[in-house]
């Protein structure tokens, strides 16, 4: 790995090799929905709380990227869209990052993913890849299976590190990360009611090898984004069980 890799690598993975990431890339489809209306009072928040990184789009890594501070940055790339890596460098970041699918969008994805791979070798600059499975109910019942397949194609393709699905179960999920040569981040899905939840999950993917986690929703839509972002933070760096994180709230 070049060395300007690795340095961009370090702005979003700390020492330990774990990664605290806020995805804040919402708003490219979803409009200004409640935690995202101001942007860079949010980032500002996260920040405070413990976050490494920010995974966010073009708008917002242009007029708000300075709130980052010292932090990361991570810049969503979309198939179809006329964003570059060249884009990406001009507005600071240290990593972009774009999606992957089996299923529907599984072409369209997969020649982005390769395209985006070249060009970031060239650079370099690291890629990231969110992988998820969008198949039929009756190809989810392997789950962890699919998960594992995925991320591992992720990687073959070139990602320095993979966002993904946690499957629910440390056993379940360990195959996954052992069989992937890439540091794997998971996701927070849909807003979840109890913090404890949130705080079970990301324990367990921790526990099965994950290096971190990249979760949206369920930090900027939390009433204390700072606060749910430093009891992430007690999981991810300091290894703390559930309990000691949920002092943080």
């Amino acid at each position: 790995m070049s060395s300007g890799k690795t340095m961009r690598l370090n702005k979003i993975f700390s020492a330990d090799g774990r990664a605290l990431v806020v995805a804040m890339d919402h708003a490219g489809h979803m409009g200004p929905v409640p935690g995202l209306v101001n942007p860079e009072a949010t980032i500002r928040k996260v920040m405070e709380g413990g976050a490494d990184a920010v995974l966010t789009t073009y708008g917002t890594a242009t007029r708000f990227g300075a709130a980052i501070g010292g932090g990361g940055l991570i810049l969503r790339l979309i198939a179809g869209q006329p964003l570059t890596v060249e884009d990406a460098l001009r507005a600071g970041a240290d990593a972009v990052m774009c999606m992957l699918f089996f299923g529907q969008g599984e072409v369209e994805t997969t020649r982005h993913t390769g395209e985006l791979a070249s060009a970031c070798a060239a650079w370099p600059l690291p890629l990231a890849v969110e992988f998820l499975p969008r198949v039929e109910e009756d190809k989810k019942k392997d789950m962890p299976g699919l998960i594992a397949r995925g991320s591992r194609v992720a990687f073959e393709m070139g990602a320095d590190f993979i966002k993904t699905m946690y499957t629910g179960a440390s056993d379940g999920f360990r195959p996954v990360v052992e069989g992937c040569g890439a540091p794997i981040l998971v996701l927070g899905g849909p807003r979840m009611d109890a913090e404890r939840d949130l705080l079970e999950g990301v324990r367990g993917a921790l526990d099965a090898g994950a290096k971190g986690v990249a979760i949206g929703r369920n930090i900027w839509q939390h009433p204390c984004p700072e606060r749910i972002t430093a009891a992430l933070a007690r999981l991810i760096h300091d290894d703390a069980p559930v309990e000691q994180a949920m002092r943080e709230l």
